[in-house]
């Protein structure tokens, strides 16, 4: 097993996100398209190794886990964010990880009966250890010294690319959680988690208030907005579901998603 693995799981998505910002901006200089992605991170029990037959293997990961993952990648296109994780992978986070995430809903995802709660990873407060070399490879010779020459220094000059962006991007993420913007990260992760908390209790006029304070300072926060919706769609869910029954959580079935 990987030690602390959740959090290497977390960070390396975060690395992935700034990697691609520095992708984009070499992109954006050659006039072509920017590239975006969307990582979902779960933690559970898989079923991995070579799998099929004598005519046709693969190594790969299948079980419910490996549903859950792609379901919360799939939900990172709802909540307008770039990662993701289960509430099974942030409570195997440890203080120590500095891995900075905010819970944005329970959610009852497709081919589930129970919700799942779901964590936005934003991230790092702090470096926890240097960033690992990829390792060399090596390099077989070829038939033409010319060519395996050019090759080799081809190779070479990839690597250092690989290195250099591997390390620009490692640093970004690592570093994002200690500039000037922390502090303000802190504030709306409170705010949005106290509005939350009021919401799921169904004191709706409170989570109006907090939300309204929350988007006056950041507008554009999308899963702010779509908590808005909720709350002022709740006294009606609430009223059809009944107390006994509410929580709170988000019913996805299909292509819509709804108040359970």
């Amino acid at each position: 097993d990987v030690p602390d693995h959740a959090a290497l799981a977390c960070e390396a998505a975060l690395v992935q996100q700034e990697a691609v910002k520095l992708i984009n901006e070499e992109l954006v200089r050659d006039g072509l398209p920017e590239l975006s992605i969307r990582v979902g991170v779960h933690t559970g029990t898989v079923l991995s190794g070579l799998i099929g037959s004598h005519y046709k293997m693969k190594f790969g990961c299948i079980g419910d886990a490996v549903n859950l993952a792609s379901r919360m990648e799939g939900l990172c296109q709802f909540f307008g964010a770039g990662i993701l994780c289960s509430g099974s992978t942030w409570e195997a986070l440890k203080p120590e990880s500095g891995l900075l995430c905010r819970k944005l809903a329970s959610v009852t995802v497709k081919g589930k009966s129970q919700p799942t709660d779901v964590y936005e990873v934003i991230s790092q407060r702090q470096r926890r250890e240097p960033p690992i070399e990829p390792q060399e490879e090596v390099d077989l010779e070829m038939p033409d010294v010319e060519q395996s020459r050019q090759t080799t220094q081809d190779t070479e000059q990839r690597r250092a690319n690989t290195r250099n962006l591997a390390k620009a991007a490692a640093a970004a993420a690592w570093t994002s959680g200690t500039r000037s913007g922390e502090m303000s990260h802190s504030e709306r992760l409170h705010a949005y988690g106290a509005a939350l908390q009021k919401y799921e209790a169904a004191e709706f006029a409170v989570a109006e208030q907090l939300l309204r304070g929350l988007l006056a300072r950041w507008p554009k926060d999308r899963p702010a907005l779509l908590l808005l919706d909720l709350v002022m769609r709740g006294p009606e869910s609430f009223a059809r579901s009944g107390p006994d029954i509410w929580t709170g959580a988000i019913c996805m079935a299909e292509k819509c998603m709804e108040e359970k």
